[in-house]
């Protein structure tokens, strides 16, 4: 993946892609939207998807993903959907309070969609913990 640093967008949405997210999705600098939906991903969503600064959506809906979602993502300046659900994460209620505390308004209208635009957030409302 290193060797694609231009690339914009990313979508392997429905492929039966199994395994982890490569640590290296981090070395991605242009990206701006990486659609992963849809897929057998196991593991955590990899700390180094934090180094691209340029993302605007981030789709990992229906996996097998567990974790956290990593935190510094509420301080993306450029993310406007994370969509996170039907996934084993946990930590969505604080991500969401951090959301908040970076001056997020909450929307529950759709449950399953994040709009990270800091205007208008939907938290994805499945994980308790």
């Amino acid at each position: 993946l290193g060797n694609l640093k231009k690339l914009k967008v990313l979508a392997f949405n429905g492929n039966n892609l199994t395994g982890s997210i490569p640590s290296n999705i981090g070395d991605l600098s242009d990206l701006t939207q990486l659609h992963l939906s849809s897929n057998q991903l196991s593991g955590e969503i990899p700390q180094s998807i934090v180094n691209l600064e340029y993302l605007e959506i981030l789709n990992v809906f229906d996996n097998d993903l567990s974790g956290k979602i990593p935190s510094q993502l509420a301080d993306s300046r450029n993310l406007k959907q994370l969509l996170v659900a039907e996934n084993n994460l946990v930590g969505t209620k604080e991500f969401s309070e951090s959301l908040l505390s970076h001056g997020a308004k909450i929307d529950l209208i759709n449950p399953y969609v994040i709009p990270v635009n800091k205007d208008v957030i939907a938290i994805e409302t499945e994980d308790e913990n």
